[in-house]
């Protein structure tokens, strides 16, 4: 799936650190609170006060922290994800370590204090390293391939340190296999060796990461906090990706905390290990070929169609479960099946809204001229810890990642209605298809052309050219380079007509050698980009300044697009070779275009006159 140099520069640190995150993190959610319970015997009361308080200032210092994580990479002109991820590695080792460790002697008034605070010094130090490593999505390249391989490596290996720590917890733990029912019994120790284990995985996958990952990344300037939260909020299509992960977030956490459930119903009741075998393995195994494969699915259909059957999925399996559970028909075989094919589901779902997400980083600094990967990433942290608490909430039990240890007797009396959880699951998963299949627009061939537009992309304007930027389509258009309903037999008597109509507003200086740039841009890639549209462009010295030429034609033609669609819009572009102009052209027009609706209201337009006026007045309503 990915090359050797691919996969020595990159992907393996990449693998190891999204391993070692997890590790950490799953240890410390899961067991901190019984540790200071069990331990140190505080009172439970206190403790669900502190989660709840904590949780939401864990929910809303993502997007300040960060902004301060890129805002501090620009000026010290670090590479912020080796800063960030060093000094938040190490941070978070020796803080969890202490939070497992508090000495004995200390008195329950001081405990009080000093536990919540050490929770935020992890819930803090952990962000770094975690918004850090989720956010080099989108810096590693901008091409599908890259990114959709980049996405499904980060999410398999945190399912694979979520597996390692619940299976090194319940090695260490044995001594008290009834857990929670236990959990009075548990010693100092135990959590201390545990905490120590994790901490040294962290540790030492931070330093080999930081060794040898290579990336040619350069910090981009990032305006000040108040312009970064417009463009944070004012991102269309990034409100719309958490308001999608929100909804997966709340799905995936209520089927974590109630699939327990259906294992109670079986006839006999399996140990420990058949239920690991039979139950867990299965549906660690599937999401994992899930990951796998996400990219070759996504290949041999789309990104629409797999994120749409990964719903599909989801829905059929929940809905089957209470189906069957209801009749009294739940085996080990059949249940190990649904399971598996709702966490494929769950899985694929992961995958794409991390892709989603790297693609609105892109769309975000396109439109408002301002990069924050870490910020921006930082929407699948809140919709995460935002999922968690809902769910906890819904099923009426705390998550615990160690639920396969859990006895029958001690699990049923506190279970919510399994029959309102399967209906959340259900209304989160069709809610989430109708945003997806009505507002979310990243996923076709138009943005596609405006990645790899990006990979040129470089922030050296000042910000009169940012300004120039914004109206770079009003700039470079001349109403008599727009043609209604052109008459052409093909797309060569179109370039040939447009470029006339450069020459003659004095955009271009010669025909011959800008017809030559065009076809030379033709040969390494065809004119058409989708849905009916082509964007020839070329450019070089024979260009004086930024021109757009646009036709829309009588008849469809042939113009090479990935989805086998002729085409009817014709969008010519000429610019200088100045390494801005090009892409702020290019990008703007692209921007436009896919908008829902808007090639289609130039289709309709009436006139040359009115297709300027729609183009003109489309930028001012991105971009000003």
């Amino acid at each position: 799936m990915i090359d050797r140099q691919l996969l020595l520069r990159w992907a393996t640190p990449y693998a190891l650190i999204n391993f070692a995150r997890d590790c950490v993190n799953v240890f410390v959610v899961s067991f901190y609170f019984l540790y200071l319970f069990s331990v140190h015997g505080m009172s439970y009361k206190y403790l669900v006060i502190m989660i709840l308080s904590l949780k939401v200032f864990d929910i809303l210092k993502e997007p300040i922290l960060g902004f301060i994580m890129d805002k501090l990479s620009y000026s010290l002109k670090k590479d912020k994800f080796k800063f960030s991820i060093l000094t938040g590695g190490i941070a978070t080792c020796s803080i969890t370590f202490v939070m497992f460790n508090i000495p004995g002697f200390i008195g329950q008034s001081i405990l009080y204090i000093i536990a919540p605070l050490l929770l935020i010094a992890y819930l803090i130090s952990y962000s770094f390293i975690d918004l850090s490593v989720i956010s080099l999505c989108a810096t590693f390249g901008s091409s599908a391939r890259i990114r959709e391989t980049v996405s499904a490596i980060s999410r398999g290996f945190s399912v694979l340190g979520f597996c390692f720590t619940v299976i090194m917890c319940s090695y260490i733990f044995a001594k008290n296999p009834s857990l929670p029912s236990g959990a009075f019994s548990l010693t100092q120790d135990i959590f201390s060796r545990a905490s120590a284990t994790v901490c040294i995985i962290l540790a030492g996958f931070t330093f080999l990461f930081v060794c040898t990952y290579k990336d040619s990344y350069q910090p981009r300037k990032v305006l000040n906090f108040v312009q970064c939260i417009k463009a944070f909020f004012g991102n269309d299509q990034l409100m719309i990706t958490f308001s999608i992960t929100i909804l997966q977030q709340i799905s995936i956490f209520v089927f974590a905390v109630t699939h327990g459930y259906f294992v109670l119903l079986l006839d006999n009741l399996p140990s420990n290990k058949d239920m690991f075998i039979m139950i867990q393995l299965p549906w660690v195994c599937s999401s994992l070929i899930s990951f796998l494969y996400y990219r070759r699915l996504v290949s041999a259909f789309s990104r629409k169609s797999i994120f749409i059957a990964s719903l599909v999925m989801t829905m059929f399996a929940t809905l089957t479960l209470v189906i069957i559970s209801y009749f009294g028909a739940v085996n080990p075989v059949l249940l190990a099946i649904l399971m598996s094919i709702a966490t494929s589901g769950y899985a694929l779902n992961l995958a794409s809204t991390t892709v989603m997400t790297a693609d609105c980083v892109d769309y975000g600094e396109f439109k408002f001229s301002c990069r924050s990967e870490c910020m921006n990433f930082s929407v699948q942290s809140m919709s995460l810890k935002i999922g968690t608490l809902f769910a906890v909430a819904i099923a009426g039990v705390s998550f615990s990642y160690a639920d396969i240890f859990c006895k029958k007797e001690a699990y049923v009396d506190r279970m919510y209605s399994i029959n309102i959880c399967e209906a959340v699951i259900f209304v989160c998963s069709v809610t989430i298809a109708a945003i997806y299949l009505t507002s979310y627009m990243l996923h076709g061939s138009f943005f596609e052309n405006i990645l790899n537009s990006l990979n040129m992309f470089k922030d050296k304007t000042s910000p009169a050219q940012n300004r120039a930027k914004r109206n770079a389509v009003r700039y470079a258009l001349d109403e008599h380079c727009v043609i209604y309903k052109m008459r052409a037999k093909n797309l060569d008597e179109v370039i040939k007509i447009l470029t006339d109509r450069l020459y003659s507003v004095r955009a271009i200086t010669s025909r011959h050698e800008f017809l030559e740039g065009i076809y030379k841009k033709l040969n390494e890639n065809p004119a058409g980009i989708g849905h009916g549209i082509a964007i020839p462009h070329a450019r070089g010295a024979y260009v004086k300044r930024p021109a757009l030429a646009v036709a829309s034609l009588t008849e469809k033609m042939d113009c090479g697009s990935a989805d086998n669609q002729d085409c009817d819009l014709i969008f010519m572009i000429a610019v200088p070779d100045d390494g801005i102009s090009h892409i702020s052209l290019i990008g703007n027009l692209s921007l436009m275009l896919s908008e829902p609706g808007f090639a289609n209201k130039l289709r309709q337009s009436g006139s040359s006159e009115e297709i300027t006026r729609r183009l003109i007045a489309c930028e001012r309503n991105l971009f000003n």
